[in-house]
């Protein structure tokens, strides 16, 4: 709290200035308490425990989405040789940016013990989630080309398969996010932030009205609108 205090303040990893102190050791300080006891440290801890977890969930949600974007539109285009408008690839990654910027107001828990943060760890879930969410595109696009699942529209209309496969991609995308956000636990474990929620479902809902419509492509049909939402939900 005292001038004297300051060298070891700013020599220290994390130098604390309580409530009262001189000048010399708050401009020395990385933190400077507010009130008066060490009660504020608690907090602390607790709201950068909270950061730390907001900061994974972002992270982990960028590179899943990024690595099924990546491989389902190679897969589709080496495989297949079905491509996918450059203005649907625009506004899958709009709408999933705009998704992700309430992450940094979602709800967490902050976890009893310090967060240990490991890229390997961090990698090898994004890359189960990446795989899955690939294989799900996938196999979806095959029952839609050799089964009964869709209307013969989409085997026979390539215009209408980049309808239908940018729906199916959007809204498979947008709702991971609640999977992401609680990795390590069911994701009804942690109630969600209200602006989350709303942002995913006028996400999902604009999308729902732009291939309804036809607004950028061949119009979808309800019903095949309807098998891709119960798809990407089950």
């Amino acid at each position: 709290d005292g001038t004297n205090d300051a060298p070891a303040l700013k020599r220290a990893n994390i130098g604390i200035a309580v409530e009262g102190s001189t000048d010399a050791a708050r401009n020395a300080a990385d933190i400077v308490l507010t009130t008066e006891g060490l009660a504020p440290i608690f907090t602390a801890v607790l709201e950068s425990r909270k950061i730390f977890q907001r900061v994974y969930s972002y992270v982990l949600y960028r590179l899943s989405a990024t690595i099924q974007i990546v491989l389902v539109l190679s897969i589709l285009i080496f495989v297949w040789n079905q491509t996918i408008k450059s203005l649907y690839i625009i506004l899958l990654a709009l709408f999933n940016d705009l998704t992700m910027i309430t992450i940094s107001y979602d709800n967490v828990i902050p976890s009893r013990s310090p967060e240990q943060p490991t890229i390997a760890k961090l990698l090898r879930v994004s890359c189960c989630f990446g795989f899955l969410m690939t294989v799900e595109s996938l196999l979806f696009h095959v029952m839609g080309l050799y089964g009964d699942l869709l209307s013969d529209s989409y085997s026979r209309n390539s215009d209408y398969r980049q309808s239908m496969l940018y729906l199916q991609i959007s809204i498979a995308i947008e709702s991971m996010i609640f999977i992401t956000r609680v990795p390590e636990a069911p994701f009804y474990s942690s109630k969600p932030i209200w602006s989350l929620v709303l942002s995913v479902l006028v996400a999902n809902l604009t999308v729902e009205i732009l291939v309804l419509t036809g607004a950028m492509g061949d119009k979808v049909n309800v019903g095949d609108s309807i098998i891709v939402i119960v798809y990407d939900i089950v």
